[in-house]
């Protein structure tokens, strides 16, 4: 599964039941500049874009009995799961990295403006010592970036600066300042959408009564092409794309064995069958 430099996809699956089919995917989140939990938690957001559902993963729970959060379930911060349609699935998959991206982008025009105020006005000067900027532009990075994955995901309003508060406690304020994505659901390249597609794991439920070889995977024809994130509508200028190589799950079930020939096989070749009269000895003398 391919890995960038913020997220690495891991175990893409698509199954299939009767005329839908549903994938999913794990995300884990690289650690670069320390900001893999900032960017798990915005990945959350921006999954509504393109209409994905993501899920927290439970590593387990707090099994000392003498802590005070025993039984405390463990949640994985820097991964998630990922379900949904398979082309929602991949489309996202392949645009979170851009995403990440853009946003990191603006945190940092956000922090650069918030790192001049804290060395240029006075009510900086009373609010911080200089010894404390670099914490200080650590968390408002860390806020303005929650805002602009919120912002791009559609999940929150602009909100207005005001002159008489401080900057620290404006960092939604100056995220929404910031020039937004233009099209945040449109930030993939379809060759990576075909390319995770074609990658992908397929698993196709059989009936065991009909046949008891399951195929490990399928050929199938999957739609990819740009996603209105609005509707349901569907992709324009599509492409179809053969995804899996794997036998043909329709074909005739194998034939069950004939109930004389396992009997065959369980008693022998008849005509090497020792014959009544006749000892051990000089069956191997004719075999010589």
């Amino acid at each position: 599964m391919p890995t960038h430099r913020y997220i690495t996809v891991e175990h893409l699956t698509i199954t299939r039941s009767g005329a839908t089919d549903r994938a999913s995917a794990r995300i884990r989140f690289t650690n670069v500049g320390g900001r893999a939990i900032e960017r798990c938690a915005a990945a959350r957001s921006l999954a509504r874009l393109y209409n994905v559902e993501a899920y927290s993963i439970n590593r387990g729970f707090v099994d000392d009995y003498y802590s005070p959060d025993y039984g405390r379930p463990l949640w994985d911060r820097r991964a998630i799961d990922i379900g949904g349609d398979p082309a929602r699935v991949a489309q996202f998959a392949a645009a979170l990295n851009p995403l990440l991206a853009e946003l990191e982008r603006l945190a940092t025009a956000a922090v650069r403006r918030y790192g001049r105020w804290l060395r240029t006005d006075p009510q900086a000067e009373d609010e911080w010592m200089p010894a404390e900027h670099r914490a200080a532009q650590r968390a408002f990075r860390a806020e303005a970036f929650a805002a602009l994955a919120d912002l791009a995901a559609g999940s929150a309003e602009p909100v207005r600066y005001r002159d008489s508060e401080s900057m620290t406690r404006q960092a939604a304020a100056i995220a929404s300042e910031l020039p937004l994505l233009p099209e945040p659901w449109r930030m993939y390249e379809d060759d990576d959408v075909v390319e995770l597609l074609v990658s992908a794991d397929w698993v196709v439920p059989v009936d065991p009564e009909l046949d008891d070889d399951p195929p490990r995977g399928v050929a199938a024809n999957v739609t990819v092409g740009t996603l209105d994130h609005r509707d349901e509508r569907p992709l324009r200028n599509p492409e179809p794309v053969t995804v899996g190589l794997a036998r043909d799950p329709t074909r005739h079930p194998r034939r069950r064995p004939d109930p004389d020939d396992l009997r065959l096989q369980a008693i022998g070749d008849p005509v090497r069958k020792t014959s009544p009269g006749r000892d051990h000895k000089a069956l191997r003398d004719q075999d010589r």
